[in-house]
């Protein structure tokens, strides 16, 4: 839980400074930091939640090229 919330926090703390760096292609603490915490947390969250069937499956439709009009991507 400890590393959930340091991640939430990062997200709350940079998130908006992040975005901005984004939308003008620029490489900021902020946007280093965010996605350092997505990038983390994806994968030990991948490890003790239970989430690996919903990313095969997505995985498994965008290898169907016909298919990728139809995926909703964020």
């Amino acid at each position: 839980m400890a590393i959930a919330k340091t991640c939430y926090e990062t997200l709350r703390t940079h998130g908006k400074a992040a975005v901005v760096a984004c939308e003008n292609n620029v490489v900021t603490p902020a946007l280093d930091a965010v996605i350092e915490a997505a990038v983390y947390l994806s994968g030990v969250g991948a490890d003790n939640v239970n989430c690996a069937a919903p990313h095969s499956f997505y995985n498994g439709l965008t290898s169907l090229g016909d298919m990728m009009p139809t995926m909703v991507t964020a």
